[in-house]
């Protein structure tokens, strides 16, 4: 499982996928008042 395997909580997210699954595990890594961005 990818989110046991990363070791949050994070200042920022870059997520390359895109999709629901990798918006959900992003945003839980995330720190309160970090940055979540994705490749458009």
């Amino acid at each position: 499982d990818v989110e046991f395997a990363l070791k949050g909580p994070f200042d920022a997210v870059l997520d390359t996928i895109g999709v629901q699954e990798t918006e959900r595990i992003g945003i839980n890594l995330l720190k309160k008042g970090g940055h979540y961005m994705t490749l458009q």
